[in-house]
């Protein structure tokens, strides 16, 4: 019998992962509540300790998430090519100002990791669905623009990052218009033999879409790909409700990650 990769185990419980991992955080800490209230005991402390670091050694060796409060460490260093290619989503306002997409706007919502949107644009949905897509992620983009905007104490006591990204302040947007674009662009560049130096650098345009003109730039190699799909109705009533009332704004497209297959993301 064949051993099952971490990457189709993955798969397999993409469904029940929105069930399995908060289940786990919070089972986590009352056995960890029961190990406090019983530390007196030798036998707990011994078996607490031993399934603490057993659930580590599974985490880094075999299991396809990392449900807080574990971590993964890497246990080798990554080595890469000194040709490299990556792709990054920007938004567009009205004066055609780029800004790159904050990774927090889909990673707030259901855990949508950009790497996982781009890839399966690319590779995976329609046309019709990177229409439906582009245009969540510039709802998405609209309401996590406001709660930045309002700059709320509350935002403090989110998880810090993953790591280096693109992260948008109230001083950051205040140039810019509503985004009004979505862009996804395809970046090369030769790094130097030591690593420390971008020797060349190039980026392409992949795929273009506008809230009003529709898709202007197709080049996803998306199946039956066509230039002139149309653009699909807001998420919600209308901006001012979707931007100015951001709980219900969230509510309102809850449903839409789930319903294009991109509910429970996970960050590469």
């Amino acid at each position: 019998m064949s051993l099952v990769a971490p990457s189709q185990l993955l798969s397999l419980l993409e469904p029940v992962l929105s069930v399995i991992v908060p289940a786990f955080v919070v089972g986590f800490f009352l056995v960890s509540l029961v190990a406090i209230a019983l530390n007196s005991n030798r036998t707990v402390r011994n078996v607490y300790i031993a399934g603490f670091f057993a659930l580590l050694l599974v985490v880094n060796l075999a299991a396809p998430v990392t449900p807080a409060p574990l971590v993964k460490w890497h246990k080798f260093s990554e080595v890469r090519d000194t040709e490299q290619t990556e792709y990054v989503f920007r938004v567009v306002d009205a004066d055609g100002a780029e800004l790159g997409y904050d990774d927090d706007a889909t990673l707030e919502m259901g855990s949508v990791a950009l790497t996982s949107i781009q890839l399966r644009m690319r590779t995976e949905f329609t046309p019709e669905k990177n229409v439906e897509v582009a245009q969540w992620m510039l709802d998405r983009a609209a309401v996590h623009r406001a709660d930045v905007e309002a700059n709320s104490w509350t935002r403090y006591l989110a998880f810090p990052r993953h790591g280096l990204s693109n992260s948008w302040t109230p001083a950051t947007l205040e140039d810019y218009g509503e985004f009004t674009t979505l862009r996804l662009y395809r970046v090369d560049f030769t790094m130097s033999e030591d690593g420390s130096e971008v020797t060349s650098y190039s980026e392409t345009l992949v795929y273009e879409y506008d809230e009003t003109r529709g898709v202007v730039v197709d080049n996803t190699g998306a199946r039956e790909s066509r230039l002139d799909a149309a653009p699909v109705p807001r998420v919600g009533t209308d901006v001012a409700a979707r931007v100015g009332t951001a709980v219900a704004a969230r509510v309102a497209t809850a449903p839409v990650a789930s319903a294009l297959g991109i509910h429970g993301g996970v960050a590469a």
